[in-house]
């Protein structure tokens, strides 16, 4: 008679006994229980367990690895990154759970790069993206410049020279600095119908706060290729401008700027050579 050597055995995966056991751990964690570790973020004190935050982010994993002074201490302090921020990411490190926001995400983002979750951090860049629109493309492309996230350069770098007119009337753009706007309105992918809009733009920006940006008006108008200008629009604008360079206001608005047709750039007469 031939042995049976099938396995009767059954396995599976209990997903109640895992979240039973997350909740649990959290609610330890929360109630200060079996805590070993304090994360303090200006002033404040965040309890957590070495084995869950060292087994879930890899900055932790570290310091605790490497014998640092503050796995000796049993505590760190992060007072560079948001405490909000901070609570949100141990908490996911417990749960696997996390809310993005809008008016917080930066800060997240930051918390996440520093703690080097790549996984969360993905997850806010996806959510930037998605928020990217002409209000607020400036400050996400200076945002992303800054921690050379390539992926929110992009989109946001591709919102400001679509939608160059609609930019322009932000108050983004009326908070840049002097060379935020010469790096904008010289980048030759500006899809526009032609230079009107541009030099509109830069009056707009120095008009904003007169006194101080008088001063840059003619070095804007002469970094732009004035070739491209309707005539008329152009000797209105320089009817405006004083023998000393000073601006006498109300230069009227071009009409607003059109994108240019499928595959073509709207600046494709200019060429570097001509600043």
């Amino acid at each position: 008679m031939e042995s049976d050597t099938s396995d009767d055995s059954s396995r599976g995966h209990d997903n109640d006994f895992t979240q039973s056991l997350l909740k649990s751990l959290q609610s330890q964690q929360q109630m200060r229980k079996f805590t070993d570790f304090v994360i303090i973020v200006n002033g404040e004190s965040i309890p957590a367990h070495r084995n869950i935050i060292s087994a879930a982010c890899p900055y932790f994993r570290m310091m605790f690895e490497s014998h640092m002074k503050e796995e000796i201490d049993n505590e760190v302090r992060l007072d560079n990154l948001d405490v909000v921020s901070v609570k949100q990411i141990v908490d996911y490190l417990y749960t696997g759970n996390i809310s993005v926001a809008v008016d917080s995400v930066d800060r997240l983002f930051e918390a996440c790069d520093f703690l080097l979750l790549d996984d969360l951090k993905k997850k806010c860049t996806l959510f930037i993206i998605n928020q990217i629109n002409a209000q607020n493309c400036i400050s996400w492309y200076r945002f992303a410049t800054l921690y050379q996230m390539e992926d929110i350069i992009h989109p946001a770098r591709f919102c400001m020279r679509y939608e160059f007119s609609a930019v322009t009337e932000s108050q983004e753009f009326m908070n840049m600095t002097y060379i935020e706007l010469v790096d904008f309105v010289t980048d030759d992918q500006l899809h526009v119908r032609n230079e009107d809009p541009v030099v509109a733009g830069c009056i707009k920006w120095v008009e904003y706060d007169l006194e101080e940006r008088c001063q840059y008006l003619i070095s804007l108008l002469l970094k732009l290729p004035l070739r491209y200008c309707s005539t008329k629009y152009l000797h209105h604008v320089m009817g405006q401008i004083t023998p000393d360079g000073a601006w006498c206001g109300g230069a009227q608005q071009p009409p607003a700027p059109v994108r240019s047709a499928e595959g073509t750039n709207g600046r494709n007469k200019r060429s570097k050579s001509s600043r």
